[in-house]
């Protein structure tokens, strides 16, 4: 993995159709938009590229809603190189206004570490940086799911 200072090694928009999503207990193998849909859940239940405003400003990410009752969706990526895996997510301003106050709980695991994050209510779009490799499998959850339009992005440098 030669590669110059900073630069880009993986991303995990450009690997999503190699990895395997799970929604509520069941593969979501269904192809929509560059990602997976769940058909055993509501349309809206899928993991893939869209944009999103967020803080007022249009983010092109991985939309990943969590199922209702706090249930997983999981979604995991093989074969990460080492690096510093630069993390970054939020709510839309949609869901920040909406009445479910409940945060969205992802967590981050990888050969050797994990982190616990949430995305709140108006935080905007929050970062953290992790020393990685292996695999990667993110974990998001909510207990009440309405409005909880997720979204993130995930590189390695």
């Amino acid at each position: 993995w030669d590669r110059p200072k900073g630069g880009i090694v993986w991303n995990a928009m450009d690997e999503l159709r190699d990895a395997s999503v799970r929604a509520a207990g069941q593969a979501c193998m269904q192809p929509k938009a560059g990602g997976w849909r769940c058909a055993h859940l509501p349309d809206w239940m899928h993991v893939s590229p869209d944009h999103v405003l967020i803080n007022a400003e249009r983010r092109h990410c991985l939309w990943a809603h969590p199922p209702a009752k706090g249930k997983p969706l999981t979604i995991r990526f093989n074969n990460l190189p080492k690096g510093e895996l630069t993390w970054h997510h939020g709510l839309s301003d949609q869901a920040s206004k909406s009445s479910n106050r409940n945060p969205v709980e992802v967590a981050l695991k990888w050969r050797g570490g994990s982190a616990q994050l949430k995305a709140k209510n108006g935080a905007g779009w929050q970062l953290s940086k992790h020393q990685v490799e292996g695999f990667l499998d993110i974990t998001v959850r909510a207990q009440q799911d309405g409005q909880r339009h997720h979204c993130f992005t995930a590189v390695i440098r």
